[in-house]
């Protein structure tokens, strides 16, 4: 070999081993990767146990839900721990006559030896689920973990669960990955906290509105200015539960096959399921009935809290209670892993109650001569039926007045938000966080002869608002582009770098929220309504009958379409949600674009009966907050 040959070989090897040195160097500098959930019992990513295969089920105790482990099957398991780990999450539930007795926890360490790390007796989870987290030193290396019941837990009506286990710690990375960040050019950028806030049945319309020259939304307002909101957003249908089935799923409801009143989130993946694959703490804080675990909501949450049963006949919505739930959890949950956190609250749905002083005088300003019925609230429920269905009408003057309650209720939701927003702000830095706000559909008030929701698919029930805020990185504005709900779920999780594990319906607006793009490529918005009572039996149909109603629009004209109407009306859609039947003629080419849309969309194939399975059986509690919401009139009292 010539000597200059040899001479750049040798230097090479040299430069090479002062590049690796200097690597070995950066790498013992490192600051250590962002904490993930590294593995979960019953959930993803998955964890090994032993023996193999444990069987985990949804347990509902209280108020709160918990994928959890049977203990009188599995008295004894252990899992395996193949990263290291910065702490073990997991709960304790005991349901039953309390006995003398519980669960504790072992680890393995690396000599083979058990040790005892923690305890919780059968009379600390009572009836209700107990969180613990058990902190490992820097280093400590874990083999395997054991849960094991000890003492006397009770006979056979009695059982103690362990739910929601997970495993916290510092991902690996690879070779290339570390060299990379070693050399400075890959930062390790932590992946940001995602919160997704859901005002049911706030409508977009309402929000702005002045009383007495001042806004009764004045919070909301600011809040949804700081972030990319989107002035035209419609949600896929005209109730709690099926909207709520597009919002979390990304998907049409004939895709995520939730389309009645008791139809669960089956055989379709969830925005938290994608989000507990890649590492987050996932958690939610609702009002249950519709948007309750019974009903599929919580697969994918770590954490899943119902609320408080109902102890009243008229629920009327609590956004104070639930969000002081969720600022609880915010400040005792352990930095560290990223978070996605969905929180729902029934707080301006009907019974329309204004809350407080200033509420009542919002409405009393609207409507300050109203002495009729409704004085002070307006509960829906038959009254609202009976008007849908044109068995007895509320007069104009009444409809207005229930108007007013329901800005009194927006108002008083308007101060609640900012005590969760405070907190939003004080746990999750604002630059590392996105926070995402919208509802799953508005109200009617008598514009086309309905009130309230589900009877009809009129831009009055589907407007909803969207703004999506992170502080540095979405610049705040405005967007005109016609979007929908199910394009939520894949725009957070493109912009957390979270890939779905399905592929949705809906698409990401994240290259127009961080400046990639302009203007959004055209695209219709798409509604559903299998059936509605007051809609059925105005049409002189039973009040289960099938609508099979399918709306689609563009940013100027709509298609309604329905066997029971005799087929497609158009709209004109003007101004303010103002819509106006009109001839197909007289929008000639955007009716046919309009019929070939709606024709693509009727011939993608519906989730088959097959496919669904039956929703949980509804508890007591759940039972009575749908009936305090008006969605559980009895039948024979029905019109």
């Amino acid at each position: 070999m010539p000597r200059t040959l040899k001479f750049a070989v040798i230097t090479l090897v040299f430069s090479g081993c002062g590049l690796l040195l200097t690597s070995r160097v950066a790498f013992s500098k490192l600051p250590p990767s962002q904490v993930r959930v590294l593995g979960r019992l019953g959930g993803l990513p998955a964890l090994q146990t032993e023996p193999p295969g444990i069987a985990v089920a949804k347990q509902k105790i209280g108020p709160a839900t918990r994928s959890a482990v049977r203990l009188s099957q599995y008295p004894i398991f252990d899992v395996k721990v193949s990263s290291p780990l910065a702490r073990i999450v997991f709960s304790v539930a005991y349901t039953g006559v309390p006995h003398e007795g519980g669960v504790r926890l072992a680890v393995q360490t690396a000599g083979g030896t058990w040790q005892e790390r923690a305890r919780v007796s059968v009379a600390e989870a009572s009836n209700v689920w107990v969180d613990k987290i058990v902190g490992l030193e820097r280093g400590e290396s874990i083999r395997a973990l054991r849960f094991e019941v000890y003492g006397d837990v009770g006979g056979d009506d009695s059982e103690i669960f362990i739910g929601a286990l997970r495993l916290v710690g510092e991902p690996s990375l690879g070779w290339l990955a570390r060299l990379k960040h070693g050399l400075g050019f890959q930062p390790i950028a932590p992946q940001p906290n995602v919160v997704l806030v859901s005002l049911d049945t706030l409508s977009a319309r309402v929000l702005g509105t002045t009383v007495a020259g001042k806004s009764i939304s004045s919070n909301l307002d600011q809040i949804l200015a700081q972030g990319g909101a989107f002035a035209q957003t419609f949600a896929q249908y005209p109730n709690t539960l099926v909207s709520h089935a597009s919002l979390l799923t990304g998907l049409y409801p004939r895709h995520h096959g939730v389309c009645g009143e008791a139809d669960p989130i089956v055989n379709v993946a969830t925005l938290a399921e994608a989000f507990a694959a890649a590492g987050y703490v996932t958690a939610a804080f609702t009002e249950d009935a519709f948007v309750g675990s019974n009903f599929g909501f919580d697969r994918g949450f770590d954490r899943y809290d119902d609320g408080q049963p109902v102890t009243n006949e008229e629920f009327q919505g609590d956004a104070a209670g639930t969000f002081k739930r969720a600022i609880a959890w915010m400040g005792r949950h352990v930095k560290g892993p990223p978070v996605l956190l969905f929180l729902h609250t029934y707080e301006v749905h009907t019974p329309y109650t204004p809350r407080d002083a200033e509420a009542k005088a919002v409405a009393a300003a609207i409507t300050p001569d109203y002495k009729g019925a409704f004085g002070d609230a307006y509960v829906g429920g038959l009254a609202e039926l009976a008007h849908n269905s044109g068995k007895s009408l509320i007069a104009d003057d009444v409809v207005r007045h229930l108007w007013a309650l329901y800005a009194g209720e927006v108002n008083y939701l308007d101060r609640q938000i900012v005590p969760l927003w405070d907190a939003l702000r004080g746990h999750f830095p604002a630059d590392q966080s996105i926070v995402a706000i919208t509802a799953d559909h508005g109200d009617e008030f008598n514009e086309h002869g309905y009130l309230g929701h589900g009877d009809t698919l009129f831009d009055t029930a589907l407007h909803v608002p969207l703004s999506f805020v992170w502080q540095t990185r979405i610049k705040p504005g405005r967007y005109d582009d016609l979007v929908q709900s199910v394009d939520v779920a894949p725009t957070l999780a493109e912009l957390a770098k979270v890939p779905m594990l399905l592929p949705p319906d809906g698409r990401s607006l994240a290259p127009l929220l961080l400046g990639r793009v302009h203007h959004l490529p055209e695209r219709p918005a798409f509604a559903e309504l299998t059936s509605g009572w007051g809609a059925c039996k105005r049409r002189a149909q039973p009040r289960d009958c099938q609508l099979d109603m399918v709306m689609v629009r563009n940013g100027e004209f709509k298609l309604l379409d329905s066997p029971l109407d005799g087929g497609a009306q158009f709209f004109d859609i003007g101004e303010g949600d103002q819509e106006e039947l009109v001839e197909a003629s007289a929008i000639d080419l955007q009716s046919e674009q309009l019929r070939e849309w709606l024709d693509e969309y009727r011939r993608q194939k519906p989730i088959s009966s097959a496919d669904r399975a039956p929703a949980d059986t509804v508890d007591a509690a759940t039972e009575e907050r749908l009936r305090a919401l008006g969605y559980r009139p009895a039948a024979d009292a029905a019109p």
